[in-house]
């Protein structure tokens, strides 16, 4: 039968890529910019280092905060950000080892400080944003699902390197936006200069 196509499975980089698609809608918005210091939306980075990281540097991985991506260390990072509750407190102490914006390394956390950026600028969440401006104007057949690791101000926080929970054919929906520009069935959906600079090799 159909069961196949109903089945909601777990993601990770394509999570951290719906998280990014959120920060284009912001950048649409005209909330915030792709040059913007971190720091002007999350102070604490406001010293050393850190203050010189963009949340371009966040969307290409390139922070060089030491978040470490090991899912084999049952007390690293990862492990922690994936099961424990309240994950803004575990992002908390981190900080830039050196400059922003050099090497790339593949890290979850640059992506739930995007996150917590979109928190600082917008009401609602990551949920309302995919659900209200992609997900029903793509015409999505089933529901989607976010983990989330318990509420901050009783709004929910999603793990949103993670845990985006849908059908392959709702997935595959993301990617046709994406390769469209931005568009869905003629309607700008997303800021095109944005999707377009997301998806060109660096």
């Amino acid at each position: 039968g159909n069961h196949g196509l109903e089945t909601l499975t777990n993601s990770f980089s394509m999570a951290k890529s719906i998280t990014a698609m959120a920060v284009g809608l912001a950048i649409g918005d005209g909330l915030l910019r792709e040059d913007d210091l971190v720091s002007q939306h999350l102070p604490r980075l406001q010293e050393g280092p850190s203050a010189h990281l963009t949340l371009q540097d966040l969307l290409q991985m390139r922070s060089n905060i030491p978040f470490g991506e090991s899912y084999k260390d049952p007390f690293g990072f990862q492990a922690k950000a994936y099961y424990r509750h309240d994950n803004r407190s575990l992002l908390e102490p981190y900080r830039c080892e050196g400059d922003p914006g050099t090497e790339f390394h593949y890290q979850g956390g640059n992506t739930m400080l995007l996150s917590e950026v979109l928190d600082a600028v917008r009401n609602g969440n990551l949920s309302d944003d995919i659900q209200r401006r992609l997900w029903a104007p793509m015409g999505a057949e089933f529901d989607a699902q976010w983990g989330v690791d318990g509420p901050v101000s009783d709004v929910a926080v999603e793990r949103s390197f993670a845990q985006f929970y849908a059908t392959t054919r709702d997935y595959a929906r993301f990617g046709k936006l994406l390769l469209d520009s931005g568009a869905w069935n003629g309607v700008q959906l997303s800021d095109k200069g944005f999707v377009s600079r997301m998806i060109a090799p660096i």
